[in-house]
C-alpha cells in the first residue's frame, strides 16, 4: 500500500526571497501608472475590460481595495473586491512566515483544488458585478414633478449610455 504525499508541507527556505526582477518592475509601473492616472483623471477607468464591455472584470475593485486597504479602510477595502483582498492578505502572510521562520508551503495541488479556485472566482466575479451596480432602476432620472415633454426647463435626458466613471459612491449603505 503506498502512502500519498500531504497535501501541504513546509519547506526550508532563505529567508529573504530573490524577487523577479521583472515582477519588480511590472508592480513599479503599475503602482507608477494608477498613482499618475488618479492625479491626472480621477475617473479614468483603468480596466480594459469594463471599457469595452461595460461591465466590472473579475479583478475589478482590486486598486480601489488597496488603495483603501493604504488609509487602513480594511471594511472598503475588502467590500470592492473579497477574493483579491483575501488573497492579497494570505500572501502578505505567507511572506512574513518566510521571513520570520524561513519556511515556505509546497503545496500538491489537485482537481478538487483547481475546481473549487474556478468556483471561488466565478462567485467573486458575480459579486463584483452586483455590488457595482448603481442603486435604483436603470434609465435617465425622472422628469421634475410638473415638468412636460419637450418642456425647456426639464432637464435633457443624457444620450447614450451612462459614463463609467458616474460618480456614484457605492460604499454608502
Amino acid at each position: 500500500m503506498s502512502r500519498r504525499a500531504p497535501v501541504l508541507t513546509l519547506v526550508r527556505v532563505p529567508r529573504l526571497p530573490r524577487w523577479p526582477s521583472w515582477a519588480v518592475a511590472v508592480t513599479g509601473l503599475w503602482l507608477g501608472l494608477v498613482a499618475l492616472t488618479r492625479v491626472v483623471a480621477p475617473d479614468a477607468v483603468l480596466c480594459t475590460f469594463r471599457r469595452v464591455t461595460g461591465e466590472p472584470c473579475p479583478g475589478c475593485g482590486t486598486t480601489r481595495g488597496v488603495a483603501a486597504l493604504a488609509k487602513g479602510e480594511i471594511g472598503p477595502a475588502f467590500a470592492h473586491n473579497p477574493l483579491v483582498l483575501a488573497t492579497l492578505v494570505l500572501v502578505v502572510g505567507l511572506l512574513v512566515l518566510r521571513l520570520v521562520a524561513g519556511v515556505a508551503p509546497r503545496l500538491r495541488i489537485g482537481r478538487a483544488a483547481l475546481l473549487l479556485t474556478a468556483v471561488l472566482v466565478v462567485a467573486n466575479w458575480a459579486y463584483v458585478i452586483h455590488v457595482d451596480r448603481p442603486p435604483g432602476p436603470i434609465g435617465p432620472p425622472p422628469a421634475p414633478a410638473g415638468a412636460q415633454e419637450g418642456d425647456a426647463s426639464a432637464p435633457a435626458a443624457p444620450q447614450g449610455p451612462l459614463p463609467l466613471g458616474d460618480g456614484i459612491d457605492r460604499q454608502a449603505g
